[in-house]
């Protein structure tokens, strides 16, 4: 009996250790295996309701604006998404005091008789259409001036089909009238957009009416300002933007699409926890790939409308949660990591469609009542905004069992944001190794959680704390939560001279994204550095510590010839990753975009050869040198650019504080496909320079902007050209 007992002791302690063993989960990230592109600051938006937003007409004891500015949301829609193409912004005559927006269609929602029950929308309209206590154009633009936010304006262009509703002509006017006014006013409207997924509403106004309108409503509104920016309404059609692309690519300085939760993989919270799929983004990513393969690969992205839900209904899959704001975190970051993303906008503030004091239902970022609190799907927003560096750093996988892993890196300033998510109702233990990063003793953990998966009223705090080990950290992950860790430390890799085994030649980099040089082996310069950096599956980026170039095969190979180069910052793709293979006490490097092997050739210019080849003159010594020459980052780059996003056909302010005793700045600005577009150099003053970039040559996009000082120091921006 007694062995018996003894005998079931173990197996119960077996399986409690077994699940202790499962529980503990390890992620790996690498601060230089980083995407493309830029978070913008602010990048998380709102959808506003010009019905509910009002802070003059319908003040909240915490204002709107207050919220706007707690969350740092850095643009922001107006007046609404389908409703939108039921306004105007004024009556004649245009631009009088104070504005008088009323709907185009009384009869169409939200007008006063839209509804056999006139009391639907009594409470927004008045008889005569115009609109009781909303937020009109003019306070809108304010809140935007006094916070610094992007605004967003959709135009209406689908009214003129409606029942009673105004003519093709006043819609026209009204949008041309509508951009004369916030030019007079110096309002700076960052995006004219035209409709409101238009590719819904394909009974009321077909695709080929559509880009007749909308290249009419463009070159008439760029005729009042051409500096606008303008673009299409659209959900999800690829189609459509292929179409306007091919036809006026001209006329279209962004894009947009929408992403709501229609299909089933969160409906309930169980569905949530076991749900490893690819990530739910589907209309973003297509919408990527599309712009990826379009004649404008740098349009900008704008997610006019994204949300955890996908009806409004009042069942337990659409109640504004806990589960459901983890899940909207999840979108929020995996939509950024698309790298034509700017901005990403919630809808929403507040929806109207269950009355003046409805609840609003499950899409609402702020509750409807007088406290205007943020809700469990509204703290992501913060959360993003608030804590994310500038740019998204890919763990080894998102998915370690039941938790989702996501990074973000600043080379700038060497601070690390991790936001660890337990998805189960268990808490884990969470391994963290970070490589080439050491982490200094300075951190802060924030929990976002509640009492249940279920809760509506979850918290954001710092709390609980890390136990810092010699590859990153550990910390245990409470359940049901988003652990958000902010670091900051230095990366730190071994260097190496790269050695040809041929003729004993270094590899040197240029400054300049040309061709790399081999020179004699005597030269120490710090161009001849190098440092091994992890990307992915056994490959390694090649950059050099002087300026922090990266080892490229370049797109055209044919053979043995000038088939490498060196290539700036962000460039991480398989053209910049590289395998070493060890023969004896060498190395064969092969590119894997290519599948080519590193030579030198008869000029003593690196070359591809087959990777068949196995002679001397493909063969690679590395020589390690001392750690000290570590990539080089600025930590205080002290530097100001502005205006950000700026007209085409401007120019760019720097204002650039010297901090480090350098005499020069050399600026790159550079497509986010690598294309190098301007490359200046300009001498620095004692205390402040002030320098004019003209980027008048350069078409409307995103673009990164690279200043390199010569201490070897370097800081990237992102700019938007409108």
């Amino acid at each position: 009996m007694k062995n018996i007992t003894s005998q079931k002791f173990l197996i119960a302690l077996f399986f409690l250790i077994s699940e202790a063993i499962i529980a503990q989960q390890t992620v790996v990230f690498n601060p230089y295996n980083l995407k493309k592109g830029v978070i913008e600051n602010g990048a998380a938006g709102f959808n506003a309701c010009w019905l509910m937003d009002s802070d003059l007409e319908r003040p909240k004891n915490t204002l709107n604006e207050e919220r706007f500015n707690e969350m740092e949301i850095g643009s922001l829609r107006f007046p609404y998404g389908h409703l939108a193409d039921n306004y105007l912004w004024d009556i004649p005559p245009y631009g009088s005091s104070p504005l008088v927006p009323k709907v185009a269609s009384n009869t169409t929602i939200p007008g006063y008789f839209s509804n056999t029950d006139v009391t639907k929308w009594s409470w927004a309209t008045n008889e005569d259409g115009t609109f009781r206590k909303d937020l009109d154009f003019d306070e809108y633009m304010a809140i935007c001036q006094r916070q610094n936010i992007k605004p967003l304006v959709v135009v209406n262009a689908q009214s003129h089909k409606y029942k009673n509703g105004v003519s093709y002509e006043t819609l026209k006017t009204s949008a041309v009238e509508w951009v004369k006014y916030a030019k007079l006013k110096g309002y700076e409207v960052a995006y004219w957009q035209i409709g409101n997924e238009i590719d819904h509403h394909p009974d009321v106004i077909s695709k080929n009416e559509y880009y007749t309108l909308y290249a009419d409503f463009v070159t008439a509104m760029k005729q009042a300002d051409p500096s606008i920016a303008c673009g299409p309404g659209i959900l999800s059609s690829t189609a459509m933007l292929k179409d306007l692309l091919d036809s006026n690519s001209d006329l279209v300085d962004f894009t947009s699409c929408h992403q709501y939760l229609f299909a089933d993989p969160y409906k309930s919270y169980d569905e949530f926890v076991n749900y490893n799929g690819a990530d739910v983004n589907k209309n973003v990513r297509n919408t990527q790939n599309t712009i990826n393969n379009s004649n404008k690969p740098d349009l900008p992205i704008l997610i006019t409308e994204s949300n955890a839900n996908g009806n409004w209904n009042s069942d337990v899959s659409n109640i504004n949660d806990l589960y459901k704001g983890l899940a909207w975190f999840d979108m929020l970051f995996t939509q950024q990591e698309n790298e034509n993303v700017v901005y990403q906008y919630m809808w929403n503030t507040h929806s109207p469609w269950q009355g003046e004091f409805g609840l609003g239902g499950p899409p609402n970022g702020l509750t409807n009542d007088m406290s205007n609190n943020i809700t469990a799907t509204g703290w992501p927003i913060k959360i993003l905004n608030t804590t994310s560096e500038e740019r998204i750093m890919i763990p080894d996988s998102k998915v370690h069992g039941n938790t989702y892993s996501y990074g973000s890196y600043s080379p700038n300033t060497g601070n690390m944001t991790l936001y660890l998510m337990n998805k189960s109702l268990e808490s884990e233990d969470m391994t963290v190794n970070i490589g080439a990063f050491d982490l200094n003793s300075n951190y802060k953990r924030y929990v976002f959680s509640g009492d249940s998966p279920y809760d509506t009223n979850p918290t954001f705090s710092e709390s609980g704390t890390i136990t810092i080990t010699e590859n990153g950290f550990t910390t245990n992950l409470p359940a049901h939560s988003l652990v958000v860790v902010k670091l900051s430390g230095t990366v730190s890799h071994a260097v190496y001279n790269i050695e040809h085994v041929g003729n004993n030649l270094h590899l040197k980099s240029n400054d300049l994204e040309t061709d790399v040089i081999a020179v004699n082996n005597s030269d120490s310069e710090l161009n001849t550095k190098w440092e091994l950096v992890d990307a992915i599956d056994g490959y390694v980026y090649i950059q050099n510590v002087a300026n922090g170039m990266r080892l490229q095969g370049v797109s055209e190979v044919t053979g043995d010839g000038d088939s490498v180069q060196i290539v700036g910052e962000p460039s991480s793709d398989d053209s910049v990753q590289w395998k070493f293979t060890e023969t004896g006490n060498n190395w064969f490097i092969d590119n894997k975009a290519h599948n080519r092997r590193l030579n030198i050739n008869g000029e003593n210019k690196v070359s591809f050869g087959q990777t068949s080849w196995i002679g001397e003159w493909v063969q690679w010594k590395l020589i390690a040198v001392e750690n000290t020459l570590s990539l080089k980052t600025l930590k205080e780059f002290n530097v100001h650019i502005y205006p950000n996003p700026v007209k085409k056909g401007s120019l760019i302010n720097l204002d650039y504080v010297s901090t480090n005793n350098e005499s020069n700045l050399r600026i790159d600005i550079t497509s986010l496909s690598g294309a190098l577009a301007i490359s200046e150099k300009i001498i620095l003053l004692d205390g402040v320079s002030n320098y004019k970039i003209n980027i008048r040559a350069l078409s409307s996009g995103i673009y990164i902007l690279k200043l390199t000082n010569d201490k070897g120091l370097k800081t990237t921006k992102k700019i938007l050209i409108n």
